[in-house]
């Protein structure tokens, strides 16, 4: 090996474990200091459900249940509507390191890591320039660390879509790398049925056009890749299925050119939360075109995330009417291509021009201006999220409703107690997990199904009424509306506490709704936590 190249490999890896560090310290520092937020909680209440039972439960402990709108996940007390793998990443977490918020979100962000490691790993063949490159897209990445670090579905499935694509492209011949490929895959459909098949639509349609040129697989490949996911994969699909469940008439929902405005919100707001930066993508393949650079790999690379994005609109849940940004989670595990595309695009611009291509790359992947920050009102203009980010993680002065609310209710609500949330978040649920010992009320509207017709009173909305109210923030005036409904003869409420905290979680992973720091501005009278109780409820 020359001298030039020996200095390659070590600058690579030198520039590997900057980023590996970088990373580790954006994933893990403060890993449990906000409480789970709503989607998190739900998955870590169906894994503590796993550990009492080994299934996706609903009932939480003996008295609590998990019935999201109105029960819309449920199938014969169950939750089928996603697939089990996060539920499960999380139960044995909580078996390891016991129930608490830290574990809950540990797994995710080990995966996480490890997504990180494969991206670098892949990139180890490619020159330093881009190498370099491609490690700040990462390490500048906000929105992936953000989405990494959360007890849900998205690290998981960020590793095995990109182990699966992996395996796909480094294939040259023989079971080995299939029978990998099968087994990521198989863990990416029991972790999002549709990333799964947006992935294998991409690669589909790449084999089609491309792949199958450079390599052909015989019948003995195709069944090794694809029988164990015909059989295994049936097998989870038939279990935990959407489609049998209050979901399966929603995707029906948006006409055609509902889904064609919601594939240009999801091109609009990836950019616009920093999943990839789209001037700096067709910037690249303007000044590649130009020169004539060969853009068969950025080319072949685009489509398939033009591709992934529009089958995740077409079967999405999303609604156009009840929305004007797209549900950007759900393409998340579409990050690292972006992150890819990005780094070739600098390449591109400034070739082989180390110094000016690291400045070009310090702007698009460490600050938002060239994703067009400055007219973004939410994010308060320009600005470097990275360095927001960073600040956040080593000074958190965000508020936390849930954990102020929980902490009271743990204080001063007796065990047993039985408790109405309102909340337009879905705060019953983060509740539900850090303070356990009450029983939350009134999931369902009434008991025409079936399957609910049985269940205790309490879980019926006016059938019994709560000891406790909580209303977070405006939602107060919902609380009152129910309560005005179906309060019994002879019910009254006081006032038991007003927390002082401002009333909405604003540590979720989407830009759009998140703040790097407090809010300190809002009507005490209005924006807060309101809890009532019952006249002649006995107090703790």
């Amino acid at each position: 090996m020359t001298l030039i190249n020996l200095a390659e490999t070590t600058w690579k890896k030198i520039i590997a474990g900057i980023a590996l560090a970088a990373s580790a310290f954006l994933l893990f520092w403060n890993l449990g200091h906000y409480s789970l937020w709503a989607d998190e909680s739900l998955t870590a209440l169906s894994a503590k459900a796993v550990l009492a039972t080994g299934d996706t439960s609903a009932w939480v402990g003996n008295d609590n249940l998990v019935a999201y709108a109105n029960g819309v996940e449920l199938n014969n007390m169950h939750i089928r509507s996603m697939p089990p793998v996060p539920a499960y990443m999380t139960a044995a977490s909580f078996a390891l390191f016991g129930v608490n918020t830290w574990a809950a979100r540990f797994p995710f962000a080990l995966a996480g890591l490890l997504a990180v490691l494969l991206m670098l790993w892949w990139a180890r063949g490619a020159s330093l320039q881009y190498f370099a490159i491609l490690a700040m897209g990462i390490a500048g990445n906000v929105s992936l660390f953000l989405y990494l670090r959360n007890c849900r579905y998205y690290a998981p499935t960020v590793l095995f879509s990109a182990l699966t694509v992996y395996c796909y492209f480094t294939w040259r011949g023989g079971k080995g790398r299939l029978i990998m490929m099968a087994l990521a895959s198989l863990l990416l459909l029991a972790t999002q049925y549709m990333a799964f098949l947006a992935v294998y639509v991409c690669i589909a349609l790449d084999y089609l056009f491309w792949r199958r040129k450079e390599a052909r697989l015989a019948l003995a490949d195709w069944l090794a890749l694809l029988l164990p996911q015909a059989v295994l994969g049936g097998i989870i699909a038939w279990i935990w299925n959407p489609l049998r469940v209050g979901y399966g008439g929603r995707m029906s929902s948006n006409s055609l050119w509902d889904r064609l405005v919601i594939f240009y919100w999801n091109l609009r707001d990836a950019n616009a939360v920093e999943f990839f930066v789209l001037p700096l993508i067709l910037a690249g393949f303007v000044v590649a075109l130009r020169a004539k650079l060969d853009i068969a790999k950025p080319l072949r690379a685009s489509v398939a995330m033009l591709v992934a994005m529009f089958i995740i609109v077409f079967f999405t849940l999303q609604s156009r009417a009840a929305t004007s940004v797209a549900d950007v989670r759900y393409i998340v595990f579409l990050i690292p291509l972006g992150i890819a595309l990005g780094a070739w695009a600098v390449c591109a611009i400034l070739p082989n021009r180390m110094a000016l291509s690291l400045l070009l790359a310090a702007v698009a992947f460490f600050s938002n201006i060239l994703n067009g920050g400055m007219y973004f009102t939410w994010s308060g203009g320009a600005r470097s999220t990275t360095y927001s980010y960073v600040r956040e993680l080593l000074y958190p002065t965000n508020t936390d409703p849930c954990k102020e609310t929980a902490r009271w209710m743990k204080e001063n609500i007796a065990p047993g107690k039985t408790v109405l949330v309102e909340s337009m978040i879905n705060d019953l649920y983060p509740l539900m997990f850090h303070a356990p010992h009450v029983i939350y009320a009134w999931q369902f509207n009434d008991r025409s199904n079936p399957q609910f017709a049985s269940l205790p009173a309490i879980h019926f909305k006016g059938e019994v009424m709560p000891d406790y109210l909580i209303g977070f923030g405006p939602q107060v005036g919902q609380l009152r509306n129910d309560l005005n409904r179906y309060s019994q003869k002879g019910t009254e409420y006081r006032m038991a506490t007003k927390l002082d905290v401002f009333w909405k979680d604003l540590y979720r992973p989407e830009l759009f709704w998140r703040t790097f720091t407090p809010i300190t501005n809002y009507n005490k009278d209005v924006d807060v936590v309101f809890i009532f109780q019952k006249v002649g409820a006995p107090a703790k």
